[in-house]
Parts: C-alpha cells; sequence; structure tokens
C-alpha cells in the first residue's frame, strides 16, 4: 500500500513482515503485548542516503507467508545509486527443506497485481538490479553449503561478477576454499530441553548460513565482525549460541563496503519494467534558464507552481528547484530533453585500452555491421553488439537454476532475434544433463544486441540477456542471464546506436592519463559502412568506429541549454572573449556574437564558462590582484610557526619532496599514476611548475588533470607546503606568459574549516561541496565571483590541506576530491599517511611524499629563529659529525669486515678468572725478581731515584729553584700556565739546564711536566689535601718515590715495545711509517691518574700507580679495513718476536666498533702484557687506528663538541655522560628533520639559553625523546604567558577530551562541557588577557555560532593526550584495561600520540597488553594494532615490578595462498619488537609467499621465537628465500619446514644458511619434505660446524636412506651440544644405517631422550625403515653400553 511504503520512506527502514514464523508464534503465546516481529528489515541513515524505490516479493508458499525486501538508494553527497535486498529463506535441515529454499530463490513470486506466481525470483531480482545499480543482497540462507543443488550454489552465480562476503573462505558453489577440517560458520546453535520445538532438541546447527552477496561495483573492506571458527567440533560445542558476547542464535554478518563513483562504470540499461518509472540519474545537469543547477525539493506552501507547464503544485510535493531564480519544474517537465544524454561510461580503464585500432572484421562482416547500425541510428546511446559466427565460446553460465529442469526451446534476444535453442533433454539419462550442457549458440552471421562485456585477461565476459521460448509455448516465456565467456582477440564486438548529436570523449592514447581526451559530436553514420562522421569540438571531421576497446565515455559538462542573450566567457582564437549566444546550432555547437563577430563553436567544459564579472577583463584583473595579495601581504606570504609564533617568509622555507613508489596490499602493484615528468619531483616549487602548466587544447575537449596526493607523517610541514605551494602557484600566475590561453587560479581549502563550515551549516550545504566552500570563504564580490568563474571554467588548482583532520566527515571530503578531478580541476591533498584510504587514490592519483628537512634547511630555520643558538650550533656539527663517521666506516669496511671487527672480543684478564667481578691484584705492573716477578713498590724515604726517568726530571725541576720558587706561583690567582712557563725558563737558563728533555729518546717533555705539576699542586691545595707553604717539592718527592721502580722497569722494555710493534706492524702489511712510538708518560700524569682511578681498586702498600698501564704505549694507523681486521687477528692470538725470548699476549681489549661512543669515533684500545726474558714484562697499551676516521676525527674537533656537553651537561649527569649523549644525539637527529619537533627545539633552546643567562649555574636537562621534547616545549610555552600554571589543568582537560571525540576544533559549549566552573573562569581571564590563552589559536569570537578554538598546532593537542594517559586522566580510564585500551589502538586518528609517548605510555600500556595475544592479519584493524603496539614499543618495553614480561604476539594469516602470506608480511612491516610466533600452518603459501615472508626477515629488527611453515608447499625455491633470509637475520628458536617438498635443493638451501646462523636453534623441523641422501649429507654437515645449540631435529619421513643415516651418525660422533629428539622414523634406513646410528650413540658424548627410527614395537618387520633384527639389536647394545637416559621409540606418531 502507498500508506505504508510512505511510512517506511519517512522511518528510514524498508521492513517486509513474517507474521506466521515460529519466532512471533512462541512469542505471542509467553508475552502478548510484547512480542517480537519477525521477517526482513534494511534500514539507512537519513542524512547519506535518500530511497528512490521500495518493493517486496512474496514467496509461493502461503503456509509460510514471507518474502524479500528491496530499496533503491540515492547518496546525497554524488548521486551515486545502491540497490540493497534482505532476503529469509525457509528453515529446516532436511533434503525438501532445501528444495523449498531453491524454488525461493529461482521460481516465480507471487505477482502483487493477482496473486499469481508471475511475479521475479531472488534471483532476477538480484539480477535486474546488478545490471543497473551496485547491488548487495544479504540473506538468511537457512542452508549450508553442500554437494549437489544448493541454495549456495544457486545464489553464488546470480550475475557476472557477483562475489560474497565469506568469498575468501567458501567458492561460488559453496565448496571451502580452505583443507582445515572446521571452515568459518555464522551459526553454533543446539536446541536445549526447553525448546519450544522438541523435535530439534540436540541438533547441531552448525554451519555457514548467513552470507552477504555484492556486485563488483562495491568494494568490501573488511569483516567488521568477524565469522565464528574453531578448531574442532568439541571446542564449537564450548562456545554455542546464544552467549553473551553473540545474544543470538546467528552471529551478525557485518561487512563495511565502499561505494565510490567510479568514472569508467558499465553503461546503466534501463530499469525493470516492474520496477515503474526510470529513475533519472543524477549525473544528468538540470539547469534553470540562467545555467545553475536545480535541486530536489518538496514545496514549502500551497501557492507554488511549475514554470514550465504551469500547473500548481500542493505542498509537500517534490520538485527540482533554482532558488536563486525562483525557478521550479515539476516531475514531468523536469526529465531532461533526448538531446542531453545521460552519462554513459563504458568498462575498462584507460590503463587497459587495447592498442588494436578496429575489430578483426572480414569486408562481410563489416557489411552486416553497418546495416544493425542503420537499425539502431535513432538510439540516442552506445549500443553493444556481437558478431555470434566464428566466436570460440569457452564458457556459458549455468541455467539450470532459472528453469525448470527439462526446460527445451528457442533462444532469442529480448529484441526477438535468435542465438540457439537448448535441446531436449537425453531420453535415456534425462536426469544427467544440465541445460548449459543442452544449449547451442546457432545466431550464424548475425550481429545481435549484447548486454556488457568486460576484460579478464585473455578472454571476453559479455552479459546476454535472453529469452527461452519454451515448448510447448507460455504467454510469459522465462528471461535468463547468460554469461558467455570468450577468447577476446579476434574480437568480433562493437557498438551501434550512435544518433546523430551523441557527444563523445575519445581517449587519445592507452598512455595519457583520463582526462586527456578529445571531445566530439557524432554526425552521422555514414554510407560507405566505415563507421560515424566524428567532428572534434573546434577541429576536424574523423572517422569514428566505436567498440569496447576504446573505451569510450560520453561527455556531460558541456550539455548544457543555454537561451539566446546568455552571456558567456568562451576561449577562442587562443584567448577567453567575452561572447552572447545568438542560437543553439546543433548538439553542443552554439552561434555566438563574440565581439563584432558571429561565429560557430562547439562547447565543451574546459573551453567556456558563464559570464559572471561582467566581463573578461574584471576577472583577469580579479585574479591578479588575488596573486599580488597572496604573494606580498605579510598576511598570506608569511607563514607562523604554530609552536614558536614566529612569523617566517614562505618564499625562503623550500619544502623538500619525495617520489614514492608505494606497492599495493592487495595486488603488489605500484600505487598511483606512474608518469616519468612526475617522478624526481625536488620540491614545492617544481611540483606548482607542473601544476601551473597551461593546455593549449583546450578547444578540442583536451586538459590535463592530474591528482595529486601529498602525504606527511605529522609535524613535517604539509601545512607549510599547502602554503608554499599556493605561493608558488600565485607567482605562477602573476608571471604567466600573457599569451597563455587560460592562466589557473590557485585556491587553499583548509578542511578543517570546511568541516566546520559543513557542520553549522549542514541544512544549507546541499549543493556542489567546493562551490559551497568559496561562497562561505569569501564575502560576496569579485573575489568570490572570481573564483566561481574559475571554478567552472576548470580554471582552478585546488589544494586541500589536510584530509587527516576531517574526522567523521573523511569519507565525504575523499569523495569531493575524487570528485574534483573527475570535474576536471587539478587538485592537490594532503594528508598524514594514516589519514587516507589509499585505494581511493590508486588509480587516477600521482603519490608523493614529503621528505625531512635536510641539513642546510635544518641550519636555516635555526638561524632564522634561534639567531645561532650554541647549543644547536654543537648539536648540529655533533651530529654531522657522527653521520660522517659512520659513513666513513660503511665505505671503508666491507660487510664481513665489519661483521668481525664488531664481534672482535676477548676476556678481560684484569679480572679474576674465578671471580669476574673482582680485580686480580697480580694484573698490575711488576718487577723480575729471582726467576719471578713481584709487583713495582715505593722508593724508599730519602733514597735516590734510579730510573733515567726520574733523575733527569730531577735535575731540570730542581735548576735554579724551580720548584720551591714554583710555590709562589701557584699561591697566585693569575695566569698559571703562563707564569709557569716564563719561571720554569728562567730556572733553566740560571741552572744551565736545558730548555726540556729531548722525548725523541722516549722521555717526557720537562716543561709539560712542570706546568702539570703547578696545576695539581694548585688543585690539590684549593681542596687543603696539601700545604701550601713548600707544596709543589713535597708533591714532587711523593711522585718520585712513587713512580721510580716503576720506570725503571718501562725504560728496559723500551727497546724491546718498540721492536714488538715494528714486528707486529710488518706481519700484518703495514708500513712502519704508521707505526708511532710515544714518549713514557710523565710521572706527574701517571700519578694524578692513579690517584682518581686505581687509589681504592686494591687494599695493600703496593702503590696504585702500579695499576697504570699505558706509559709504553704505541699507536698504529692503518690504511684499510683488511689490514686492521688482520693486525687485530694477531693481536688477539698473540705473537712471538723472532729475534728475541719475548712475546706479547692479549689483558684487555676496548673495541669501539662494537659500541661506539657519542662522537662515533671508532678505534681499537689494547692492553697488552709485554714480556720479555731476564727482564721481566709490562703492561703497556696500542691503539689501533683507521686512517680515513682518524682523520676526519681530528679535523672535525669532535672532542671539542664532546666537552662542550661534558660541561654542559653535568649538573644533569646522574648516569653515565655518554649513555645520556647518545641517546640525545639520536633523538635530535630524527627530530630536527621534522619541522613541528624542530619548531619545539628553538622553543625549548630559547628557553634554556633564558635559563643560563639568568642562572649560569642552574642545573641543564636536555629532551632525548618525544615526549620530553612535548613536555619542555609546552612548560616553556606557558612561561611567556601570564597565569601559565593556572590554565594548564584547564588545557589539559580540554585537549583530552577532544582527543578522544577526535576533533580539532572547539567551542564554548565543549568547554562548559569538560571544564570545572573555576578553570572556565581561569580560561576566560586568559582569554582577555593580552596574549590571549596559551596554546590555543582562537578562530572566532562569538558570532552566530559562538566562539571556536583550536590549538595552535595538532600536536600540542596530541602531547597534552599523551601526557595525560601516562597519568590516566582521559576520564575513560583508556588504560586501566584491554578492552578499553584495545580500540584506541586500533584507531588510526591516534597514532602520533603513540608516536609522542612511546617508551614511556608503551610501558604503561605494556601493563594491560595481553600477555599472550593472537590475531589474524585479516584487516586495517589488526594492522593498526601493530603499527600502533610498534610505535609505543610494547613488545619491546618491559613493564615495571608489577607488570611482569614482554607481550607474546602470534600472528596467524587470515586467508589462504601467496596473497595471505604477503598481507601477513605486509603487517609485520610496521611491526617492532618481540613476535612469539608466525604461524602459517597450511596456508599453500607457495613460492610467492615464502619469498614474501624471506623479504621481512631479512629486514626485520626483532625478534621471533617460532616460524611455522610446515605444509605450505613452498618448494625448493621457497626453501633457498627462507634459508637466504634466515642467513640475514639469525636470531630463531623454531622453524617448521615440514611437508613443503623442499628436495634435497632446499635441504642444502637450508644447510648453507645453518653454517652461517649465529643464533641457537631449539628444533629444527624438515619432516616430509622428500630429502634424500645428498640432502641429509649437507644437512649433516652444516650441523657440524653450527654455532649454536640444537635441541629437537625432524628429518623423518624422507628418503635419507643408509647413506644418508651415515653422515647423520658422522655428524653425531662430534656432536658435544645436548639432543633432545631425533627424528629419523619412514626413511628407508637399513640395518648398515642403523649400525652406524648405533655405533655413533656408543661415542656420542650427549643425552638423546628421544630416538625414533621406525613403526611398532611389537612388529618384528617394521614399517618403511627395515632396519631388521640385527639394526634393532645394534641400537639396543648401544643405548646399553653407553648408559644413555634414552628411550626407543619404533612407533609411529
Amino acid at each position: 500500500p502507498v500508506a505504508y511504503q510512505k511510512h517506511l520512506h519517512d522511518t528510514s527502514v524498508a521492513f517486509a513482515p513474517k507474521t506466521s514464523s515460529n519466532c512471533r508464534k512462541f512469542g505471542l503465546q509467553s508475552r502478548p503485548a510484547d512480542a517480537d516481529d519477525d521477517g526482513v528489515a534494511i534500514f539507512w541513515r537519513k542524512d547519506t542516503f535518500e530511497p528512490l524505490k521500495v518493493d517486496f516479493l512474496a514467496f509461493d508458499d502461503p503456509k509460510r507467508n514471507q518474502g524479500a525486501v528491496r530499496v533503491m538508494l540515492r547518496r546525497k553527497a554524488d548521486g551515486m545509486h545502491l540497490t540493497v535486498i534482505g532476503a529469509h529463506l525457509s528453515s529446516g535441515s532436511s533434503q525438501q527443506n532445501e528444495q523449498a529454499r531453491l524454488k525461493e530463490c529461482s521460481q516465480p513470486s507471487l505477482s502483487a497485481a493477482n496473486g499469481r506466481p508471475s511475479g521475479p525470483s531472488v534471483r532476477e531480482w538480484y539480477q535486474q538490479s546488478a545490471r543497473c545499480t551496485p547491488t548487495v543482497l544479504a540473506v538468511d540462507m537457512n542452508s549450508a553449503p553442500r554437494d549437489g543443488e544448493s541454495v549456495w550454489r544457486t545464489l553464488g552465480d546470480m550475475h557476472a561478477g557477483t562475489r560474497s562476503a565469506l568469498g575468501t573462505h567458501y567458492g561460488s558453489d559453496g565448496a571451502p576454499l580452505s583443507s582445515t577440517s572446521m571452515p568459518v560458520v555464522t551459526t553454533n546453535k543446539m536446541r536445549g530441553p526447553q525448546s519450544s520445538q522438541p523435535a530439534k532438541m540436540g541438533e547441531h546447527s552448525y554451519g555457514a548460513v548467513d552470507n552477504v552477496y555484492f556486485t563488483a561495483e562495491l568494494d568490501m573492506m573488511q569483516h567488521a565482525w568477524e565469522p565464528l571458527a574453531y578448531l574442532s567440533t568439541v571446542e564449537a560445542h564450548e562456545h554455542l549460541l546464544p552467549s553473551l558476547a553473540v545474544p543470538s542464535d546467528h552471529a551478525p554478518s557485518l561487512v563495511d563496503f565502499r561505494l565510490v563513483r567510479n568514472t569508467l562504470t558499465k553503461a546503466s540499461p534501463p530499469l525493470p519494467e516492474d520496477w515503474g518509472e526510470p529513475v533519472k540519474t543524477t549525473c544528468m545537469t538540470l539547469t534553470c534558464p540562467q545555467g545553475h543547477d536545480m535541486s530536489e525539493a518538496p514545496t514549502a506552501h500551497e501557492h507554488c507552481q511549475c514554470d514550465g507547464c504551469s500547473q500548481r503544485l500542493a505542498k509537500g510535493t517534490l520538485r527540482y528547484t533554482c532558488q536563486r531564480c525562483d525557478h521550479d519544474l515539476c516531475k514531468k517537465c523536469s526529465v531532461l530533453p533526448d538531446e542531453t544524454p545521460s552519462k554513459v561510461d563504458l568498462n575498462e580503464p584507460w590503463r587497459q585500452h587495447l592498442t588494436e585500432a578496429e575489430p578483426c572484421l572480414t569486408e562481410q562482416q563489416r557489411a552486416m555491421l553497418h546495416t544493425k547500425r542503420k537499425e539502431l541510428d535513432s538510439e540516442p546511446r552506445l549500443v553493444l553488439v556481437h558478431y555470434f559466427d566464428g566466436t570460440t565460446v569457452e564458457s556459458v553460465s549455468d541455467m539450470c537454476d532459472t528453469l525448470d529442469f527439462h526446460a527445451h526451446g528457442v533462444l532469442t534476444t529480448t529484441a526477438g532475434e535468435r542465438v540457439g535453442f537448448v535441446a531436449e533433454p537425453s531420453k535415456t539419462a534425462p536426469d544427467q544433463q544440465r541445460v548449459r550442457e543442452r544449449t547451442q549458440f546457432d545466431a550464424a552471421g548475425s550481429w545481435l544486441v549484447a548486454g556488457d562485456i568486460r576484460r579478464d585477461g585473455d578472454l571476453a565476459i559479455l552479459d546476454l540477456r535472453l529469452v527461452l521460448h519454451v515448448d510447448p509455448p507460455v504467454v510469459n516465456p522465462p528471461v535468463v542471464s547468460v554469461i558467455v565467456t570468450f577468447k577476446w582477440w579476434p574480437l568480433r564486438t562493437a557498438y551501434a546506436g550512435c544518433a546523430p548529436g551523441l557527444h563523445l570523449q575519445l581517449p587519445i592514447s592507452s598512455a595519457r592519463p583520463l582526462e586527456n581526451r578529445r571531445i566530439g559530436t557524432v554526425l552521422g553514420l555514414r554510407e560507405d559502412g566505415a563507421g560515424y562522421d566524428f567532428r572534434v569540438d573546434n577541429g576536424e571531421i574523423e572517422l569514428l568506429d566505436p567498440h569496447p576497446s576504446l573505451a569510450l565515455s560520453l561527455e556531460t559538462a558541456s550539455c548544457s541549454v543555454y537561451p539566446p542573450g546568455q552571456r558567456l566567457v568562451v576561449l577562442y582564437a587562443g584567448e577567453l572573449r567575452d561572447a552572447t549566444v545568438e542560437r543553439n546550432t546543433h548538439g553542443a555547437r552554439y552561434r555566438l556574437r563574440v565581439g563584432d563577430l558571429v561565429v560557430d563553436i562547439d562547447l565543451n567544459r574546459y573551453n567556456h564558462c558563464e559570464q559572471r564579472m561582467g566581463s573578461v577583463d574584471r576577472y583577469n584583473d580579479a585574479a591578479v590582484a588575488y596573486a599580488q595579495r597572496m604573494t606580498q601581504d605579510p598576511k598570506f606570504a608569511e607563514v607562523e610557526d604554530g609552536i614558536t609564533g614566529n612569523r617566517l617568509r614562505i618564499a625562503d622555507q623550500t619544502i623538500q619532496i619525495t617520489t614514492t613508489t608505494i606497492q599495493s596490499s592487495e595486488t603488489g602493484a605500484a600505487v598511483g599514476v606512474q608518469r616519468p615528468d612526475w617522478v624526481g619531483i625536488p620540491n614545492v616549487q617544481e611540483l606548482s611548475k607542473l601544476l601551473a602548466q597551461t593546455s593549449p587544447e583546450r578547444p578540442h575537449g583536451t586538459h590535463e588533470v592530474q591528482g595529486v596526493l601529498l602525504r606527511a607523517d605529522p609535524g613535517t610541514g604539509k601545512s607549510w607546503c599547502s602554503l608554499q605551494l599556493r605561493y608558488c602557484l600565485a607567482e605562477a600566475l602573476l608571471n604567466a606568459d600573457p599569451s597563455a590561453t587560460v592562466r589557473l587560479v590557485p585556491l587553499l581549502v583548509e578542511v578543517q574549516k570546511l568541516v566546520r563550515m559543513r557542520r553549522s551549516l549542514a541544512e544549507l550545504m546541499r549543493g556542489d561541496l567546493l562551490e559551497e566552500y568559496i561562497c562561505g570563504e569569501f564575502p560576496a564580490g569579485e573575489e568570490r565571483d572570481m573564483f566561481l568563474q574559475a571554478y567552472q571554467m576548470r580554471a582552478l588548482v585546488v589544494v586541500l590541506d589536510g584530509i587527516d583532520e576531517a574526522a567523521n566527515l573523511r569519507e565525504l571530503i575523499e569523495l569531493a576530491v575524487q570528485n574534483l578531478v573527475s570535474h576536471g580541476t587539478r587538485t592537490v591533498a594532503t594528508s598524514r599517511p594514516e589519514g587516507v584510504r589509499l585505494a581511493l587514490y590508486e588509480r587516477d592519483f600521482v603519490v608523493l611524499n614529503l621528505a625531512p628537512l635536510s641539513e642546510e634547511q635544518q641550519r636555516d630555520a635555526a638561524q632564522a629563529q634561534l639567531g645561532g643558538d650554541e647549543l644547536f650550533k654543537h648539536l648540529s656539527e655533533f651530529s654531522v659529525i657522527r653521520n660522517k663517521h659512520d659513513a666513513i666506516y660503511q665505505a671503508e669496511f666491507s660487510d664481513a669486515e665489519r661483521e668481525e671487527i664488531e664481534t672482535l672480543s676477548a676476556p678481560d684478564r684484569f679480572m679474576q678468572a674465578d671471580d669476574p667481578e673482582k680485580f686480580d691484584p697480580q694484573m698490575r705492573q711488576c718487577v723480575a725478581v729471582d726467576g719471578g716477578g713481584r709487583v713495582v713498590e715505593r722508593m724508599a724515604v730519602g733514597g735516590s731515584p734510579q730510573s733515567k726517568t726520574s733523575r733527569h726530571l730531577q735535575d731540570i725541576l730542581t735548576a735554579g729553584d724551580f720548584l720551591t720558587k714554583l710555590d709562589g706561583v701557584v699561591a697566585t690567582e693569575g695566569d698559571l700556565k703562563r707564569e709557569v712557563k716564563s719561571l720554569y725558563l728562567d730556572c733553566q737558563q740560571a741552572g744551565g739546564g736545558g730548555k726540556s728533555v729531548d722525548t725523541t729518546k722516549g722521555l717526557p717533555d720537562g716543561e709539560v711536566v712542570a706546568e702539570r705539576l703547578a696545576l695539581l699542586a694548585a688543585k690539590r691545595a684549593r681542596d687543603a689535601k696539601l700545604e701550601t707553604n713548600g707544596a709543589c717539592e713535597t708533591l714532587w718527592t711523593s711522585i718520585v718515590e712513587r713512580t721510580d721502580e716503576l720506570y725503571q722497569v718501562q725504560e728496559q722494555l723500551q727497546d724491546t715495545f718498540r721492536a714488538a710493534m715494528e714486528h707486529l706492524a710488518r706481519t700484518s702489511g703495514i708500513e712502519l711509517s704508521a707505526l708511532k712510538i710515544a714518549p713514557l708518560k710523565d710521572p706527574v700524569r701517571v700519578h694524578e691518574k692513579a690517584e682518581d682511578d686505581y687509589g681504592d681498586r686494591f687494599r695493600d702498600d703496593k702503590p696504585a700507580e702500579a695499576c697504570v698501564v699505558d706509559l709504553l704505549r704505541a699507536s698504529i694507523v692503518c690504511t684499510s679495513g683488511t689490514a686492521m681486521v688482520q693486525l687485530l687477528r694477531t693481536v688477539v692470538e698473540g705473537f712471538k718476536l723472532p729475534t728475541q725470548e719475548a712475546s706479547v699476549s692479549l689483558v684487555r681489549l676496548k673495541n669501539k666498533f662494537a659500541k661506539v661512543d657519542p662522537t662515533h669515533f671508532r678505534n681499537v684500545l689494547c692492553n697488552l702484557r709485554l714480556e720479555c726474558a731476564g727482564m721481566g714484562s709490562a703492561l703497556v697499551e696500542l691503539q689501533v687506528h683507521h686512517k680515513a676516521i682518524k682523520g676526519h676525527n681530528e679535523d672535525s674537533h669532535a672532542h671539542d663538541h664532546y666537552e662542550y656537553f661534558r660541561t654542559l651537561l653535568a649538573s644533569a649527569m646522574d648516569k653515565d655522560l655518554n649513555n645520556m649523549l647518545e641517546r640525545l644525539m639520536l633523538f635530535f637527529a630524527e627530530a630536527r628533520g621534522v619541522p613541528v619537533l624542530l619548531s619545539m627545539i628553538v622553543l625549548v633552546f630559547a628557553d634554556l639559553a633564558e635559563t643560563r643567562k639568568r642562572t649560569p649555574d642552574a642545573r641543564i636537562s636536555l629532551p632525548t625523546s618525544r615526549l620530553e621534547l612535548y613536555r619542555g616545549a609546552i612548560q616553556a610555552a606557558l612561561k611567556h604567558h601570564t597565569g601559565g600554571e593556572l590554565i594548564q589543568p584547564a588545557l589539559r582537560a580540554v585537549a583530552t577530551k577532544n582527543h578522544l571525540q577526535q576533533r580539532r576544533v572547539f567551542d564554548a559549549s565543549n568547554l562548559r562541557t569538560c571544564l570545572s566552573p573555576e578553570e572556565v573562569t581561569v580560561w576566560a581571564a586568559a582569554e582577555d588577557s593580552s596574549g590571549g590563552v596559551p596554546l590555543v589559536k582562537t578562530l572566532q569570537s562569538g558570532g552566530e555560532f559562538g566562539a571556536q578554538y583550536q590549538f595552535r598546532h595538532l600536536s600540542f593537542q596530541e602531547g597534552i593526550f599523551a601526557d595525560a594517559l601516562l597519568v590516566d586522566e582521559s576520564g575513560e580510564g583508556l588504560t586501566s584495561s584491554w578492552e578499553q585500551m584495545r580500540p584506541t589502538l586500533e584507531n588510526p586518528f591516534f597514532e602520533n600520540t603513540f608516536r609522542i609517548g612511546a617508551g614511556e605510555l608503551g610501558r604503561r600500556v605494556a601493563r594491560v597488553f595481553p600477555k599472550k595475544l593472537e590475531i589474524k592479519a585479516d584487516g586495517q584493524k589488526q594492522l593498526q594494532l601493530l603499527k600502533a603496539a610498534s610505535l609505543l614499543g610494547v613488545f619491546e618495553s618491559s613493564p615495571d615490578q608489577q607488570g611482569g614480561d614482554v607481550p607474546s604476539l602470534t600472528l596467524k594469516a587470515s586467508k589462504n595462498g601467496p596473497e595471505g602470506a604477503a598481507k601477513v608480511a605486509d603487517v609485520l612491516k610496521v611491526f617492532s619488537g618481540s613476535l612469539n610466533t608466525l604461524n602459517l600452518y597450511n596456508n599453500n603459501i607457495g613460492v610467492e609467499g615464502a619469498k614474501a615472508i624471506a623479504d621481512w626477515l631479512r629486514v626485520f629488527n626483532g625478534s621471533l621465537n617460532t616460524l611455522d611453515l610446515r605444509s605450505n608447499n613452498v618448494g625448493p625455491e621457497g626453501a633457498k628465500a627462507i634459508a637466504e633470509a634466515l642467513a640475514v637475520f639469525g636470531s630463531l628458536g623454531n622453524l617448521g619446514l615440514q611437508n613443503n617438498h623442499i628436495g634435497d635443493e632446499g635441504a642444502q638451501a637450508i644447510a648453507e644458511a645453518l653454517k652461517v646462523f649465529n643464533g641457537s636453534l631449539n628444533t629444527l623441523s624438515l619432516f616430509g619434505n622428500g630429502i634424500g641422501p645428498e640432502g641429509a649429507k649437507a644437512i649433516a654437515g652444516a650441523l657440524a660446524v653450527f654455532k649454536g645449540s640444537l635441541n629437537v631435529l625432524y628429518l623423518g619421513g624422507n628418503e635419507i636412506g643408509d647413506k644418508g643415516a651415515k653422515a647423520i651418525a658422522d655428524w653425531l660422533r662430534g656432536f658435544k651440544g645436548s639432543l633432545n629428539t631425533l627424528d629419523l622414523r619412514n626413511n628407508s634406513i637399513g640395518p648398515d644405517g642403523a649400525k652406524a646410528i648405533a655405533e655413533a650413540l656408543k661415542v656420542f658424548k650427549s643425552s638423546l631422550n628421544i630416538l625414533v627410527l621406525q613403526g611398532s614395537l611389537n612388529e618384528l618387520y617394521l614399517h618403511k625403515n627395515k632396519i631388521g633384527d640385527a639394526g634393532k639389536e645394534a641400537i639396543r647394545e648401544a643405548v646399553k653400553s653407553r648408559g644413555l637416559s634414552t628411550e626407543v621409540l619404533f612407533s609411529m606418531f
């Protein structure tokens, strides 16, 4: 009834009741007043869709009184149509019930007109809809997949391209795609003793009985609710439905679809007759006489009348209206005329255009085609026709589901043209022949009207709608849909029906974008049969022979009808001119008056627009004025740093761009348009040049439109980039050649502003989104009119900044971006990577990424904002020094050399062997005594020095009474070094001494010793450790007493030390010129070092100076990595001198290649023991350098920067300086390339500079993480505002609430809901102050919609929110439980919050993270969850003491095949940390899947415990890929490769990997792989040199035979590790092999718990391994003789 349909329309629901259901019946018995309804319902959102038609289908079963419902919807945003069908089939588990359901699917329904079974079936309903619109069928089938005829099979092939939500689990016939025993299901129920249906008690209903079918125009994004899956029937019984989690006996089938306008979709045929009047497509442009777009709306009063037929329209009547002109049209008058055709876009996108120019036809076929075209010449649309004769049909769809099984008769098109016939079934076996098997095509020599055609590789798929004239005849013969598949080439399909006046677009070539095509008009069919005359707009007449390979589409933009007198702007003779319409001459051709001329011009959407501004000159002047304002007005030519508040000139901020090739996760192909002219764009300036290029072919309908997606990580400058792009485009407009046809105008659209406008004016914004934005952003006047005119002319370059900031309107905004490109407007969209759905941009957009700031940009930015801050300068230069050190190291050392030198180590012999925590007192400088040695001792008090060093220095320092006079110098506060030097020279001259000791003879410099002595005495005196009077002489006397014997030993071995170092250099192939022997370390420095570093090492009477080990020291500078590695090998091994009884051994190795210091300077310091017969021993030092590394370190003065930081951070050095400085430099290197972080660094450093200026001794703390930087920047910003501390709690509350609501902008009402009254007062006071609210920008003060605000930079909001999560002030308890936290982790909006809070917040989240988490890589949520956890470091951070261990993660594939493995690899690319298990068991990933996993392993930096690749058919090639990856990865606990057919070749590859594998394997499983003797030999050989440990080895189920067994035995003989299990069952091992194993067991040096060799212990002649009695006895004897704890298992398991 009409009233019922209107009710459904008003309530946004379509409902077909089922009044006879058991559910309803039982409900009425138990609760009559509140019984549930039963039936099928479809709901839709009123703000998104409007219903066009609702209809119902009643099944031919009066007992059940049920049916289906269908609704056709129109999406308001873009006019896209969608049809949704809901159906609920009969229940019951018997075959009779299944036949009833098949009847409901395929047999006619009851007609609404006469109640007879003459209506369409569910299948036909779907097919009707699918030919017209994207269609969804949601159906409760009450039928699980089964063999033979089934509902699954019937619905699975309803229409070409139909897919289902469970298509990854079941084929179209219902057959499971996986070999697992328990596939996914949608119901798992069992009726209990209280059931109202006692006959069904105990019956286990378990199966996939619900499904969602959809056409190819819809993209299924994900299951919003995963289908049920159980490991076994037992587990299914334990989780019966309904339950608390699923309060229904069916699990919900929730699927997310993406419905996006496709610019090349199939032609839409007329709607079926039973749908009533055809629905007018919204792709048609209906305009008023003034050319404004008209929209559909109900009349508001009784006095409205149609301006077309003057009919009065009742209140509430739907009509089309133009509110600007007050022009209304009723439904009848609003139908567009035939000469204004609807848009028709045919099949394939431009990338898939064929290169053939025309179909391969004979002359006779072409003549017949010409005849057919004549018949259809009046059709104002393209009609597909196909020549059947000679077509090699590959397959025909099964028609038996829509026809009576025995049906037969003639097949014709709907136009009555014979196609073929369906033969009678065989009389001998009538039930064995399907209808399709009896179908034959005999349309010899006929061009017949066909449906849609599309290409699938080398095949063409043709949709035919045929009529079967059954025998005996019936009144309404059934119409059936047939899918015919045939070879694409030779193609005998063409288009007819091109009526004169049809306006078409032709792609110029297959290598150019979609919009780069010509537009023209069909003039008529040529008499010679060659095709149609086609006139290119304002060009020549060409021959057109339309066929599918051209992928033609009809032009719509030029279809507006202009009345005489309409004023236009027209591109004529190469320039824009004012014009007036005289009349329409034909189609899109108009006679126009242009100045004094009257000319005929073809109008298309690129060469004209309506005149809005009076004249072209006024338009050009307005555009130039706007461009000048954008480039000269500081408000637009400068950008305010949202963090620091500083203003910077846009022209100076060059933004770098990188062109990145992104792989599609679905297809693996490159995402985005890959065009040579767009590859390698270096910066925004070059991007603007491409966007500003003019289009000289506009008159012919050609205008190149390239969409650009510009992605940027948070804070990397996408907003700056957008501003600079507008600036550069404005400059291009000003500098454009005056002869340019159409100059392009830049328009920057801030998405958050657009969203705010859309929300505030939701009821008013019903038209074009960009047009409404222009009207809302610019006041009425010439500038607004200029933008509107440029938009209509396709002369705008639109930059949409911040797609990711659209929040819940993102889908609408992304749709608008797509539509802008389809409209012909050059468009650039910016977004964070996680803020866009990349699949939307894959086809038509170039995808670019912003690059990090270059070092030059970083310096410029710091200079501009910090004015050369000393701290920033040191950090920048220090960072450059470190990077160059790393680069030199990479360049000078090979991979193998780097690996060897980084792993070079040796025991520290300074420590006791039995107690590594204690120092060995014998490892000190010793003197030879009676064939042994003792630690050096003090000189007796009053004794005379005996060493050459002590005597010479004594002479020098006592000359001229130097030591006595030195006390006076030390007591002064002058320039100590200068005065000491002056005194020293005077005393040496007075005393007759030399200036200093000759250091070439290995003795210390006297002047240096004097200076150090004075400095040390002064320090001791200040510290009250030394009396001032006689301080220097007292100190010197003490030093001589403590060091004299030490120097005697060193001097005695000085020549031997030189000889040893020269010998080391020569044997390492190093020139002696690279060896430097330093003078003996001076006594003062030795004493000072001993007191500072070793004073309390040993509690005995030996001087601490005995611990100083570098009195004798040398350095060797190597010129290559090879020489350096060779020398260090010799040092580690030790060596002897060939010419004397002396040796050198390594005591300690300090390897700065293995652990670099903050400078990243690398060398190796070796402490050596030099021993010589008769002279004792000495501890000496050798420094080994690389020439290039050492040279850079000296040239860069790295140590000066290091000392600067050591001094600066001394007050903050609670822990080791090196660790603190390394964290600081790593973070600085990351942060300074990100504009927002660099700005925060500027803010923090500026605050530190002020602090140090006020308080020089203030404690300095520099940020070493993002969170610390954010905290510091926020605190620095608050310091500069009055009351900053007071408003901090309010800012935290607002930021937290705002972020949880996923919004950027907030208003006064939002403040009142999240702030206390006191905080509101503080906020108001801050707002009234001169500086405003700190960190916040006021977007609007008061006004119609109230005050509106946003944080000055989104990063402020994110940083405050991250900090709030740590103290759990979110008000939501997000970090208090996993259930609360998981949705946040799965939401990409919070991604940067987790990036900011990584570390601290990660440890907090790890507390609530499941200790064992198992997920499937099957959707965006899972990907986002892993990405968030990786950003936080959840799998890397150890929680605090209450938290327990690091969470364990197991990842599984969600679908079989290589695609599933590739998806897992994609997910893992965003993962870091500890992965417990990667489980891909029995997924048939094949070679390609194995390669995908191997590629990931090569770059994975985390740890992996178990890699389970069992039963995946990876083959030898897949095994090779995995092996090569493992050789690099080197960190794995268990590797499962059984049942993969890797053979000997694969086993040999695994063996090679084992040889270089650095880790330990608990389990290596190669069971059932067809490995023969050669493979076993390779594995055994590799295990013999395997560096790690192995616990379990599975080699069973192969064919290694006796030879392989002997190889395993050879390995066992030398194996020293612990082997728990060795599985050799089913390997064709005979007695000889068993005896070899037995002999090996006798000498096996470890324990073996399980040995598996063969079948059952109770059998005498055993399965597979026929080791016989002799072999069996040999094994038992070996076990017995060795007494091993071995359980000999002869059972198959």
